[in-house]
């Protein structure tokens, strides 16, 4: 059973980053590699375009910010509506607050 998931763990890669790249409108060269180099071409996909996307630095930021100091975003909200009560200010306090 597990030799089946191997044979078709390739194939699976393959389809998952032609469909990211359709979805994310990518160069259309990586649908030819991807298509004509099937193990190659899905992992210096998932390398040069969505290993940098997914270790970038805001997104790091936040990650660790949401972990390490998980109301430090609740509290700026709240003294930024507090500060300057405009109504897009209440509203985002009141979707973090929830």
């Amino acid at each position: 059973m597990i030799r089946y998931a191997l044979l078709f763990l390739p194939y699976a890669l393959q389809l998952l980053c032609l469909v990211h790249i359709l979805k994310t409108h990518r160069e259309s060269f990586w649908i030819w590699i991807i298509i004509m180099i099937p193990y190659a071409g899905g992992i210096a996909y998932l390398l040069v375009e969505l290993l940098p996307q997914a270790l970038s630095r805001r997104k790091l930021e936040r990650l660790h910010d949401s972990v390490v100091k998980p109301g430090s975003k609740l509290k700026a909200l709240r003294q930024k509506a507090h500060y300057s009560p405009t109504h897009g200010n209440q509203i985002e306090y009141a979707d973090a607050s929830i």
